[in-house]
């Protein structure tokens, strides 16, 4: 014998307030959720446990998802994840300089939260930057550095990191993108100390 569904029953956050319509061979029952909704879902649903919220509980884990830390896109937020990609993901352009040579983050910087604790304020015209080039990404051996720094600090600077327009590539690889010489393209930003952005656009002249 079927069990009888009865006024103020519990099936997970639904409590039942009685009958509802019929709707073909099926019966609906009322039911109210903790958060206050209110609907009718079949008596079949609630036995077998397919039906125990009106799916409130899955949209507060993705309202809170979303709205944790409020700085998905933020520039802080894409150096942060511009990191892990180039770490973790080998379909990413950068990896084979990065997680392929064994690159990697420090635990912790896996959460946003703590590499915003960490290394603060991303400001303007910086991007993350390794100290010491053979070591990881940790709160010890990063900065904000100016791609001028950056191609300062390496040995060489053909893995010098440079930002530009919201993308990230070594000096090496903007060179051969918006074909000028590697040496032209360093001598513009260590020597001179052009902005990026000159450096990159400006034409070379050609001599006669």
């Amino acid at each position: 014998m079927a069990k009888e569904i009865l006024p103020e029953d519990r099936f997970g956050k639904w409590k039942v307030l009685g009958k509802g319509k019929a709707v073909g061979k099926h019966r609906l029952v009322k039911v109210q959720c903790d958060c206050g909704t209110t609907k009718e879902v079949q008596r079949g649903g609630l036995l077998k446990g397919r039906s125990t919220s009106c799916g409130c509980d899955f949209s507060a884990k993705i309202a809170k998802a979303n709205t944790k830390h409020g700085m998905t896109g933020t520039p802080i937020y894409e150096s942060w994840r511009s990191m892990k990609q180039r770490c973790d993901n080998k379909a990413d352009a950068m990896f084979y300089l990065y997680g392929a040579k064994g690159v990697t983050y420090c635990d912790s910087w896996g959460d946003f939260e703590q590499f915003y604790a960490d290394m603060g304020e991303r400001p303007e015209g910086t991007s993350l930057d390794r100290i010491d080039g053979s070591k990881g990404y940790s709160p010890e051996n990063c900065r904000w550095a100016t791609p001028r720094e950056q191609a300062l600090n390496r040995k060489t600077t053909k893995y010098a990191e440079i930002e530009f327009k919201g993308e990230i590539y070594p000096l090496s690889v903007w060179a051969e993108k918006v074909k000028i010489k590697p040496s032209v393209l360093h001598a513009r930003i260590v020597r001179m100390g052009w902005p990026i952005e000159r450096a990159l656009t400006q034409p070379v002249k050609r001599h006669k």
